[in-house]
């Protein structure tokens, strides 16, 4: 099952013994590709009784969506809520996560003065001269920091965006107790965790409301995370609390203030060269990501089983939600971290904010309720093998 973090000494190092490439090509290939969930126990047949389908697909009309689902989260954010409610949405979603992989929330509390205003901070930054964007500059192997248009690699291919990465900040006791998990990996493996874990988050002095925005905005991201984390829980027949009493005692989040400019004309169909799109194709690899966004209609796309997109635009008091890897890989790929792309020829400059709701960062993550431990993955080392391929430093 859910493998806790508080009982993961040397776990982690066990699974990632040798360079960290190298394990990473292995959990790439596990996580989106050969994932199979043992179906003898209960909730393993449960996840299979539903026939999968994605947006568009051709078929029954139930299944046959054009628009991506709203989920309603009042009922997970009052205590008073009938749990009729509460049910309802949990299997909503668990449908949802079946079929699509993307949703929206609705009723999530978070005041539209913290969501436009984390916006508006990241856009002022953006509109600042190159040099002071760059006393933030990312350095080598971090994840942190600032990084200019094109320093972004997705499939190979440079982004056509900037934008200033944040992880958790890890306290020096917990620094030390996460490394204790990868004590036997070779010392370079090893600093290849300590600078993710251990560098400090860099804020710019100007705009000076930065860091009081980041964070008032983390912690609203965090409460709504762990509530869509209950919903799921509840809508596969869990105990709501099973992920926060487990792999997300010390959720190791990300977000990401990102600046798309309107693409160059024909930049979309450059295949050929190293300039890719807005953001290129790819799954996130953590939970869930759940993204706040300018509207500028057709520029974040969801992949249809069938190959064509479908736009996730803006719907006025809700923000786009996807299930990323980790939790595709606890359902044995039941629940589908949905390929998906940004393509800005909106007209104008873009801002996205997408928070990245992750599992502790030396959790062990196996298919739920069966599984071996030894052939989980590491959150931990399968996050440094994404970071180590998708910046240039």
């Amino acid at each position: 099952m859910v493998k806790p973090s508080n009982n993961l000494q040397n776990t982690c190092s066990d699974l990632v013994r040798g360079p960290i490439m190298a394990f990473y090509t292995s959990v790439v290939q596990i996580a989106r590709y050969s994932i199979v969930t043992p179906r003898s126990t209960p909730i393993a047949r449960a996840l299979h009784t539903s026939t999968r389908c994605y947006l568009g697909t051709s078929g029954t009309s139930s299944c046959d969506q054009t628009a991506l689902p709203v989920l309603d989260m009042a009922p997970f954010l009052d205590p008073g809520a009938p749990k009729e409610a509460r049910l309802h949405e949990a299997q909503k979603l668990d449908s949802t996560c079946r079929e699509v992989g993307f949703f929206y929330i609705k009723n999530h509390g978070i005041n539209p003065t913290l969501s436009n205003g984390i916006r508006d901070v990241a856009r002022e930054f953006f509109e600042m001269p190159e040099k002071h964007k760059e006393l933030i500059q990312m350095q080598g192997g971090t994840g942190r920091g600032y990084q200019q248009i094109g320093r972004n690699i997705t499939q190979g291919k440079s982004d056509w965006h900037e934008a200033i990465d944040f992880f958790a900040d890890v306290d020096a006791i917990r620094v030390q107790q996460i490394l204790a998990t990868f004590s036997d990996l070779p010392p370079e493996d090893l600093a290849v965790h300590r600078a993710i874990i251990a560098t400090p988050t860099q804020f710019p002095s100007q705009p000076h409301r930065m860091k009081e925005a980041v964070e008032e905005y983390v912690e609203a991201m965090l409460a709504t995370g762990h509530a869509v984390m209950r919903m799921i829980a509840l809508g596969m027949n869990l105990q709501e609390t099973i992920f926060a009493d487990t792999i997300l005692k010390d959720p190791f989040w990300g977000m990401r203030l990102i600046g798309y400019p309107e693409l160059p004309v024909g930049a979309s169909q450059a295949h050929s060269t190293d300039v890719g799109i807005s953001c290129g194709e790819h799954c996130d690899y953590g939970c869930l990501t759940i993204v706040n966004q300018d509207n500028v209609p057709g520029t974040l796309q969801v992949k249809r089983a069938d190959g064509s997109w479908i736009n996730a635009d803006v719907v006025d008091g809700c923000f786009v939600v996807n299930i990323g890897d980790m939790l595709s890989r606890m359902t044995g790929g039941v629940y589908q971290s949905t390929p998906h792309r940004v393509v800005n020829h909106g007209g104008k400059y873009r801002v996205s904010v997408p928070f990245f709701f992750e599992p502790d960062y030396n959790a062990v993550i196996t298919p739920i309720d069966g599984g071996d431990p030894a052939d989980g993955i590491c959150y931990g080392t399968h996050l440094a093998g994404k970071i180590t391929n998708n910046f240039t430093f």
